[in-house]
């Protein structure tokens, strides 16, 4: 390849070979031959012009440095922004056998009778934790076993000084046989600190269907000696009278105490 290389005062500093113009510039210097000879040295297809003398070193050596600087300077305010924008993370939930519910929901309008035949309503669920078991007096096997569970664990509560931090209750599902007395009986032969509850089948729909508790009367039963087919979930109900968590069976005294305590003491840290 032949290149031809011209420089004057006034005029331009080209390189030309093959029938290819390259990049091009053009100054007025008084050494303007001595720097042609550079450019043509230096210049390479596809490169800027060159620049006059003394000019490019001092290029070279900078804006690598403020390209640095500026890149950095951008991260730094990108990470600032995303904290603010965003927040810290969320502090993780608490594994448990069920479902943390995150953030926890507040209980719909309902209207029960307790065990002493007093009328109540999501209020009275505020101010301590408490656990729900829906089941009912006649149940052959299920039931009793859940609450010999609950009474289980109220009692390992207690050796640990926590045993008034929570309530225990039984809420019917079955209010045609499962009168006021009948319910504080049953649930006093586990312990006298459980309380239950009926209620006509509409407040009980109420709260029974948003926590996801099912309880069917299969057909073909007698009038009298029937079953129900019902949810053994475990309803966990916090201070501020929110479902805050369903435990889900089989419901064990092993894996309850902990969970419980690891939920509560999350709530005590952020309720």
């Amino acid at each position: 390849m032949q290149v031809g290389l011209q420089a004057e005062v006034g005029h331009r500093c080209a390189l030309r070979g093959k029938g290819r113009d390259y990049i091009t510039a053009s100054w007025h210097r008084p050494d303007a031959h001595d720097h042609a000879l550079h450019c043509a040295a230096s210049c390479r297809p596809g490169r800027r012009a060159c620049p006059p003398s003394g000019v490019m070193p001092d290029m070279m050596r900078t804006r690598p440095l403020l390209l640095a600087f500026a890149g950095i300077a951008a991260l730094a305010a990108g990470i600032l922004l995303g904290d603010r924008l965003v927040g810290p993370p969320p502090d993780p939930l608490p594994s448990i056998h069920g479902t943390v519910i995150a953030p926890p929901q507040p209980l719909p309008a309902f209207q029960l009778r307790d065990e002493h035949d007093t009328p109540f309503g999501p209020e009275r669920f505020r101010g301590r934790w408490t656990l729900i078991y829906f089941g009912y007096t006649y149940c052959p096997d299920v039931c009793p076993t859940e609450l010999t569970t609950l009474a289980e664990l109220e009692k390992r509560l207690a050796a640990q000084g926590r045993g008034g931090d929570t309530d225990y209750w039984l809420i019917t599902v079955d209010p045609e046989r499962d009168t006021v007395q009948r319910l504080r009986e049953y649930v006093q032969f586990f312990s006298k600190r459980f309380h239950a509850a009926s209620g006509d089948t509409a407040n009980l729909a109420a709260l029974m269907n948003p926590l996801g508790v099912i309880a069917l009367r299969p057909p073909g039963q007698p009038d009298t000696g029937y079953t129900i087919d019902h949810s053994s979930t475990l309803t966990l109900i916090d201070p501020q009278g929110r479902l805050h968590a369903i435990f889900s069976p089989p419901n064990e005294v092993e894996h309850l105490l902990p969970e419980l305590l690891a939920l509560q003491a999350r709530y005590a840290a952020r309720p």
